[in-house]
């Protein structure tokens, strides 16, 4: 995890997972020795802030472009994959071949969905923690809308008016009745 701590707004964290990819790991080897080089060449010696800073800096648009390239390999490959799996349900009408060729392939389809469904549950988890937000958050939201979504729809007996809340239902008797009068019976629910 590399965090600039200038800029608050720059907070940055590379993937995880980018630590198992070899090609990553090379490339950033090489980065990392060069800038050491030069930094053994230079006659300035910075603070350690600044270099964390400079390392930072040269990480982070190395991940990043990593991980496009490898998203969209992901992207490519499991629509080859896909298209593959097509050709064989149109082409073979056996369940014995089919049998024998479609578990590989979809195998394979299945672990790309899972490593782009892991990729996206990760940018989304970083996206609500660096706006404070919390799982706590997303039950609230949950609750709140499903209650919304089966809360029932108060109706006008007289007028057959309905309403969406209670609040609006109450001003509009508070406006023409005593409240205490209509509230002792039974009301129609649409």
């Amino acid at each position: 995890m590399w965090i600039n701590h200038n800029h608050s707004r720059d907070l940055w964290r590379a993937n995880p997972r980018l630590a198992t990819n070899s090609f990553f790991m090379n490339q950033l080897n090489k980065h990392l020795d060069d800038f050491h080089r030069h930094l053994n060449r230079s006659t300035f010696q910075p603070s350690p802030q600044l270099i964390w800073d400079d390392i930072t800096a040269l990480t982070r648009p190395l991940a990043q472009r990593v991980s496009r390239k490898q998203a969209e390999w992901c992207r490519r490959q499991l629509q080859q994959l896909q298209r593959k799996r097509n050709r064989i349900l149109r082409t073979y009408k056996s369940t014995a071949i089919l049998n024998d060729r479609l578990p590989i392939i979809e195998q394979a389809i299945s672990a790309l969905q899972q490593e782009m469904v892991e990729h996206q549950a990760l940018r989304s988890g970083l996206r609500w923690r660096e706006k404070g937000e919390t799982a706590g958050y997303l039950k609230r939201l949950v609750a709140q809308l499903e209650f919304q979504r089966t809360q029932p729809t108060l109706m006008d007996p007289s007028t057959g008016a309905y309403f969406r809340t209670v609040s609006t239902w109450i001003a509009m008797f508070k406006g023409r009745f005593h409240l205490d009068s209509h509230i002792s019976g039974p009301f129609p629910l649409g």
